[in-house]
C-alpha cells in the first residue's frame, strides 16, 4: 500500500526532477516469441507455420458453418438474446496454442510477448501486418476495446 509519506516523497522527487520508486513501472522482461508455463516453447523464432499447415494450400474461398437454432447477435458475450455457435471464431487473439504442446502460446495479432520480471505482467507487441477484413491497422485501442467489451456487456468481471 502507499503511504502518504512515500506519496509526499514521490511528489516531491517528481517536482524536482528525479524518479520516485514507488511510481516505477514494473520492469519488461525481453520480447519473448513465445510463451510456456512448462519448459521451453517447441517451435523454434521465426517460424513461419505450424508443422500441420501446409503453406503452400490453396488461398481464398467461402466456409459455410451450419448449426440447429437461431441467433439474434453476433456479440457472444450478451446476456440477452442469442449468439449463433460459431460467434468466437469470428474473432482473432494474442496469442493462439500450439495442440502439440501442454502449455504453449504463439503470437498471432502479437509479433512478441513480454513477461514482467515479478511475472505479475505482460506487455503484446502487436505485429504491424495485423489488420481488419477491411485492412485497417489493429491498434493498441483496439485490443484495448477487445478486452474490456466482456465486462461492460455482461456479468463477466476479469
Amino acid at each position: 500500500m502507499l503511504s502518504r509519506r512515500k506519496l509526499l516523497a514521490g511528489g516531491a522527487a517528481l517536482g524536482l526532477g528525479g524518479t520516485c520508486p514507488a511510481f516505477a513501472p514494473p520492469s519488461e522482461g525481453p520480447p519473448r516469441h513465445a510463451l510456456a508455463l512448462l519448459g521451453e516453447p517447441a517451435l523454434p523464432d521465426g517460424f513461419t507455420h505450424f508443422p500441420w499447415v501446409n503453406p503452400d494450400a490453396p488461398q481464398g474461398g467461402e466456409v459455410a458453418l451450419s448449426a440447429v437454432g437461431t441467433f439474434d447477435n453476433f456479440n457472444p458475450y450478451i446476456v440477452r438474446g442469442q449468439a449463433p455457435a460459431a460467434a468466437l471464431q469470428l474473432f482473432d487473439t494474442l496469442l493462439a496454442p500450439n495442440p502439440d504442446e501442454a502449455s504453449s502460446a504463439y503470437p498471432r495479432i502479437a509479433d512478441s510477448v513480454s513477461v514482467a520480471a515479478d511475472r505479475r505482467g505482460v506487455s503484446f507487441h502487436i505485429d504491424p501486418r495485423a489488420h481488419f477484413a477491411d485492412g485497417r491497422p489493429i491498434t493498441p485501442a483496439d485490443v484495448v476495446w477487445s478486452f474490456n467489451i466482456p465486462v461492460s456487456y455482461t456479468h463477466l468481471k476479469l
